[in-house]
């Protein structure tokens, strides 16, 4: 090759490497941010967190039991004639769970499951 070929060509190969290592060059990251995005991304960090969730959820429903339940119905029908029994027009209904053993123990195995993700979640941190 003749010298302004070479000398074009040789420009040529630098704008290309120049442009291709700008393609992947990549921004370093503190230690401490690639760790907080390994945990965010960490399949086991989400399954714990849904795990806790999950316990939350099943400690809120062993605790509603105790809240009163009240249902209302009624009803409109038409008769003739003598009835034998007493006609219902309207009906209220109240439940609530008072006291039971079995509530307290597995509202009592419901925090410990609790702890038990919290602490399995601060391991893996």
């Amino acid at each position: 090759m003749n010298s302004p070929n070479k000398y074009a060509f040789r420009q040529a190969a630098i704008a290309f490497a120049a442009i291709y290592s700008a393609m992947f060059v990549h921004a370093q990251l503190p230690l401490q941010q690639a760790v907080k995005l390994a945990l965010a991304n960490s399949p086991q960090v989400r399954t714990a967190q849904n795990d806790l969730e999950k316990a939350d959820a099943n400690l809120s429903v062993l605790r509603d039991i105790y809240i009163p339940s009240v249902t209302t119905s009624g009803g409109v029908g038409y008769t003739t004639g003598i009835t034998l029994s007493v006609p219902t027009v309207f009906t209220v209904n109240a439940q609530s769970l008072v006291f039971s053993f079995q509530q307290r123990q597995y509202i009592r195995a419901a925090h410990e499951q609790i702890q038990a993700v919290k602490l399995s979640m601060e391991e893996m941190r």
